[in-house]
């Protein structure tokens, strides 16, 4: 087996722990163990301090504050004292802004999570989706004896993180359906929406997400069913939501979905012609993401 091969397969038999935790001793382990990989990944997020020659230290993990309320992620400290903290989150929305501003240096706090992080108040703010883009584009600056490695964490970050790389795909196929599970799940974070991953949004007929927006609970995702023309549908459900008047729900206005009721919850279908989409080989992948996009937005908006 080539080398290459037993680091992509370590690492992805690690991608299993899929947490913050897990993330973060990695990304700590392989910082220490690469000098190549650490320079790399603190000038992404402070690009204008050349933090390598100024920190000589580990990155060490969960150290705690001097009152020890709170515990960060990623610490490092530079030959001068200055102290340099990075908080990694994994679907978590909880930045601790308000709390670790009070004791640092806002300027010395790195954010990065694998969500849209525009409403992030912190300056030095990361996707892992952009670190991980970054990564594979720097091969050139590792040694030969790093790049296995640096692969193999790069491939460990993409499936912790739920990372993917954008192409087509057919719903008529059903080698597409999981990558369209995913397309979907993208979809629903760039609209800002909490995936709730403590929440089982699938089974035996359901493939799909719980998630939640300003108060709201969401399920998105695809039924199945056994009837001979139609195997699967693409669903919308608002959850926990009183309806006052169930007729003000305009059917006739909606572009984009059907819609049904019950007695504390709304449903959406999306409308079969834009299933039929989905499935058209001669549609691109932007096309389809933004039928998604739009079914979603006006899902969003019934009031």
């Amino acid at each position: 087996m080539e080398s290459n091969n037993i680091y992509n397969d370590f690492f992805l038999s690690l991608s299993r722990l899929g947490n913050e935790n897990a993330l973060s001793d990695i990304i700590a382990a392989t910082c220490n163990s690469s000098w190549n990989f650490k320079a790399l990944f603190l000038n992404f997020f402070f690009p204008n301090e050349n933090l390598i020659s100024k920190c000589t230290s580990d990155i060490e993990r969960e150290v705690s504050s001097e009152d020890g309320s709170m515990r960060f992620d990623l610490y490092f400290t530079t030959n001068d004292k200055q102290e340099y903290i990075i908080e990694n989150k994994i679907y978590d929305p909880h930045d601790h802004y308000d709390e670790y501003t009070k004791i640092y240096n806002k300027n010395h706090i790195g954010f990065i999570a694998n969500y849209n992080v525009s409403k992030i108040k912190y300056s030095h703010k990361k996707t892992w989706n952009d670190f991980y883009s970054y990564l594979i584009k720097q091969e050139d600056k590792f040694e030969e004896n790093e790049k296995d490695l640096i692969n193999g964490v790069a491939k460990y970050i993409k499936e912790v993180c739920g990372l993917m790389e954008d192409r087509n795909f057919y719903l008529s196929s059903t080698q597409d359906l999981g990558y369209f599970v995913k397309v979907l799940k993208k979809v629903l974070i760039k609209n800002d929406f909490e995936i709730n991953n403590k929440a089982k949004g699938s089974n035996e007929n359901r493939i799909g997400f719980w998630c939640i927006k300003e108060n709201r609970s969401y399920w998105y995702g695809i039924y199945l069913t056994d009837e001979e023309n139609d195997g699967f549908s693409i669903w919308a459900g608002i959850y926990n939501y009183k309806i006052i008047n169930k007729t003000t729900i305009k059917q006739n206005c909606a572009e984009y979905h059907e819609n049904d009721t019950s007695e504390n919850c709304k449903w959406f279908k999306l409308k079969q012609t834009y299933v039929n989409d989905l499935s058209s080989q001669n549609f691109s992948y932007e096309k389809k993401f933004e039928i998604l996009k739009k079914f979603i937005v006006e899902v969003e908006e019934v009031k």
